[in-house]
């Protein structure tokens, strides 16, 4: 029996947390549908071949490949709990700040990051599958959104908030 043991370290530069996870859980990538969960043993031990037997089972009933499962793992409640303060002081101060940003779609970031690079409007038409016509009102947008008269100044704007800000 292997058994591997369920401490988990989280690292950002000046921040590191270790907690023992109490459960797993087990689920399709594609879906997010849950397969199945695991407790922790009291000794903070994880059983793998347990494990190991339920995702075959999982993936010989369901016709699927284990490698299109993952497992999240759930910790300690207090634990939750102080990320979840620490993520709504994060989010409060996200908004301060986006009141001073430029929401983009999806499609406007792809356009603003090949423009940044200095692409035509014929090579940004053709490595976004789109039409010349479909970037030009694109391009116009994001001149609009960032109070630019044309593309060197968007570049200069788009510079100035990321240094500002770290962020667009």
């Amino acid at each position: 029996m292997k058994v591997a043991r369920k401490v988990v370290v989280l690292k950002k530069p000046d921040i590191a947390i270790k907690f023992e996870a109490r459960m797993f859980m087990f689920y399709e990538k594609a879906t997010g549908r849950v397969l199945f969960e695991m407790l922790s043993e009291e000794n903070g031990m994880f059983n793998v071949e347990t494990a190991a037997n339920l995702l075959a089972m999982n993936c010989v009933v369901r016709n699927q490949r284990p490698e299109k499962c993952a497992v999240a793992i759930i910790p300690r409640q207090d634990i939750f709990e102080n990320v979840a303060k620490m993520s709504e002081q994060l989010v409060a101060k996200a908004l301060l700040v986006g009141r001073d940003t430029v929401r983009l779609s999806t499609r406007q970031t792809e356009v603003l990051d090949l423009v940044l690079q200095n692409l035509s409007n014929k090579e940004l038409a053709y490595r976004l599958n789109l039409t010349e016509r479909t970037i030009k009102f694109h391009v116009s947008r994001l001149l609009a959104k960032f109070h630019c008269a044309n593309r060197f100044a968007l570049q200069l704007e788009v510079m100035n908030k990321v240094v500002q800000s770290g962020r667009v």
